[in-house]
């Protein structure tokens, strides 16, 4: 998946919708990922989670400062070190990136989206997936109590 997001409306010629998803570097996928999974955490924390790929501290300042910019972290100030959190969630961005492909490739067909979509799960989902998606057919039809 690596650089999936970068400049993937380009990539399929279209022009990007003020809602599209910011292009994103394979480095801040992996932080956002770390973010989502461990929740609050500073620069300096963040740096020891990536030490295999040895990345100085103002690598990963510059990372979580783009990420912030693009709106994708909130950070606040604890002494003289920021500390970020998710400004969105996971499942946002897929939502995201699932309306650019729709919007691309299927010329904002929702049929298509869907479609995919059920393909996928059929060939790569697991039981636990499916009665995740029955419960929350359900819940969003409102048959369920």
């Amino acid at each position: 998946m690596k650089n999936f997001c970068q400049n993937l409306s380009a990539w399929l010629g279209g022009k990007k919708a003020s809602d599209s998803l910011p292009a994103l570097g394979s480095r801040e996928i992996d932080v956002l990922k770390l973010v989502w999974q461990q929740g609050e955490l500073s620069a300096q924390e963040m740096v020891l989670y990536f030490s295999e790929e040895q990345l100085s501290l103002s690598t990963m300042q510059s990372t979580l400062e783009r990420l912030h910019r693009k709106k994708l972290l909130k950070r606040h100030k604890v002494g003289r070190a920021y500390v970020y959190t998710a400004a969105v969630s996971q499942s946002d961005i897929v939502s995201r990136l699932m309306d650019d492909i729709a919007q691309h490739l299927g010329n904002g067909n929702s049929e298509v989206m869907i479609s995919g979509f059920m393909s996928y799960i059929e060939n790569q989902g697991d039981d636990a997936t499916h009665q995740s998606m029955k419960t929350r057919f359900k819940k969003d039809s409102g048959t369920q109590k």
